[in-house]
């Protein structure tokens, strides 16, 4: 079953070139990534820790993913998910929230999708730190 959705994932790897994007399209994907992100930004049962602003994820190579919720599917409010570094951050009343992704759990699976799409190639596994691979 297909499911039209604006919910993007692009791997933020390159510097100077487009980076790989890719729709999610089929449902069981949709909610399982929409799942595992409540759980990691449930704000009623977490405590995030607030930033001004995520520079500290701007470096050549491999920053990160980007989930792009353009029709708010996840928490009913159109946003950017960045996944890196074992954290979820996202963007509110101008202010980053900045939640635990243990182990780099949550980045792995986005990554393991993407891998089993065929969005990320062998050369750019490569680009991968072992955090994630």
């Amino acid at each position: 079953m297909e499911n039209k959705t604006n919910l993007i994932i692009t791997i933020d790897v390159f510097s100077g070139r487009p980076n790989p994007s890719f729709k999610l399209i089929e449902v069981e994907e949709i909610n399982n990534i929409t799942q595992q992100i409540k759980m990691l930004t449930d704000r009623d049962k977490l405590q995030p820790t607030f930033m001004d602003n995520v520079s500290h994820l701007s470096k050549l190579g491999y920053r990160g993913v980007i989930i792009h919720d353009n029709m708010g599917l996840i928490w009913g409010t159109p946003r950017k998910y960045y996944i890196s570094k074992g954290y979820v951050i996202y963007k509110e009343d101008n202010k980053y929230l900045v939640f635990n992704d243990v182990e780099c759990s949550f980045e792995k699976y986005i990554l393991g999708i993407a891998k089993e799409k065929r969005i990320i190639t062998e050369g750019m596994s490569e680009l991968l730190p072992n955090r994630v691979k």
